[in-house]
């Protein structure tokens, strides 16, 4: 794009991805300045980047475009972990010490391994995975034996394709979370026996104890309420909850089509007797 000639360049951009992606745009719009090439780390500039870009960016604030927005007000609960819960943010913490000190760290040269950054944010996001609700995680709700049983009705039936040889299916199968386990059992008829029983899953996590105050308080006093999750996993097991309080909600996510999700919008906005929407975070594209 920089051979292109132009007088003037305009980027229509959205939340960068990484450190890169700032210098990056940056020595687009200025490729006369040194200090931005598409190789120079976010983290190398201090605030020298925020200082250049910040007079050229024209940026579009929700205060100046809804202005008839409730006001909003935060407050935070802190919950304290079911005992499964803490065990298992115990366990891998203690699995992370253990790995990196016999790692190839490097007492001798006080180096981190190559691989270092990515098993912290791989374990962090365990952590954060754990916080949230147990089952997010493998566990030990599907034994050995019902995952082969499982994966005999998964390839018998073609689930997964009918190119796919049971090897695969099993690497399959044998990789889900206990959610997903769940969900898949749910699904049919002949693995419901093997399915998580709602309560079970709605007494696992502090957060959904939480919740299971919370929701019908809120809509007794007339609340309609957003619940947002990252990940599609999480919104699985909140149906779980919404269901279990039989209150009725409507989901919007990644998997839902295109076309469909500014109509689910119109939906919620027009009635006022559907009290709970689930959201995913990263929903974005047909809204």
């Amino acid at each position: 794009m920089l051979d292109i000639p132009c007088v003037s360049r305009i980027l229509l951009t959205g939340t960068h991805r990484d450190d890169l992606d700032l210098p990056t745009l940056a020595h687009f719009l200025l490729p006369m300045k040194d200090s931005f090439t598409r190789d120079t780390h976010i983290a190398s500039l201090g605030d020298e980047l925020e200082d250049t870009l910040s007079p050229l960016i024209l940026r579009r604030l929700q205060k100046n475009v809804v202005t008839t927005a409730v006001a909003k007000w935060d407050k935070t609960d802190v919950v304290e972990l079911e005992p499964k819960q803490r065990k298992l943010y115990e366990r891998l913490i203690q699995a992370y010490k253990a790995r990196h000190r016999s790692g190839p760290c490097t007492r001798r040269t006080g180096e981190q391994p190559k691989d270092g950054l990515k098993e912290r944010e791989r374990v962090f996001k365990e952590l954060r995975k754990a916080a949230n609700h147990p089952m997010l995680l493998r566990q030990n709700s599907y034994t050995p034996e019902i995952i082969e049983k499982v994966v005999d009705f998964a390839f018998a039936q073609d689930v997964y394709g009918a190119q796919a040889r049971r090897e695969q299916v099993f690497d399959e199968v044998n990789s889900l979370s206990d959610i997903q386990l769940h969900v898949l059992c749910s699904e049919f008829e002949e693995l419901n026996k093997y399915a998580i029983p709602r309560r079970t899953i709605c007494g696992e996590s502090a957060k959904l104890r939480r919740l299971r105050q919370l929701l019908p308080s809120l809509r007794r006093e007339g609340h309609r309420m957003l619940v947002y999750s990252q990940w599609s996993d999480m919104l699985d097991i909140l149906e779980e909850l919404c269901l279990e309080l039989n209150m009725d909600y409507q989901r919007l996510d990644g998997r839902t089509p295109v076309a469909e999700r500014q109509q689910l919008i119109d939906h919620f906005n027009n009635d006022d007797a559907m009290p709970i929407f689930l959201l995913s975070t990263r929903i974005g594209v047909g809204i």
